[in-house]
């Protein structure tokens, strides 16, 4: 895709929301392969005029979902889970709803991965 964009390596790693949006992108494909073997679930993306996002919603035949939240920065915290919480109180209400937010971050020219668990099914990696 940066390619495509014709985005240089350097101008991608210093823009969080060029990253952002490549990772975003990965993750799209991702998932599009999984669903496509028939695991099972139907992948949504949710915006409203409120400009409350979430960047994939999985759904499975029986009504479950999994919010999944892509972040490109430097902190994760209860707030990067703002939506994911808004959308379990107002329109996933007594379905069963898991939030899941995936923060990439650079730290010593490196990219590197953690996983935390918040409160309330919600987790980052």
């Amino acid at each position: 895709m940066s390619s495509l964009l014709h985005w240089k390596f350097d101008s991608v790693v210093l823009d969080p929301d060029k990253s952002g949006k490549l990772v975003e992108t990965l993750v799209f494909n991702e998932l599009s392969i999984l669903l496509s073997i028939n695991f099972g679930y139907e992948m949504y993306h949710y915006r409203d005029r409120e400009n409350r996002e979430i960047d994939f919603i999985l759904e499975n035949e029986n009504g479950d979902l999994v919010g999944i939240e892509i972040k490109s920065g430097s902190i994760v915290s209860n707030d990067d889970f703002k939506h994911m919480k808004w959308f379990k109180e107002k329109i996933s209400k007594d379905r069963r709803f898991t939030g899941i937010g995936s923060v990439f971050w650079e730290k010593y020219s490196q990219i590197w991965r953690s996983f935390l668990h918040f409160t309330n099914r919600r987790f980052a990696f």
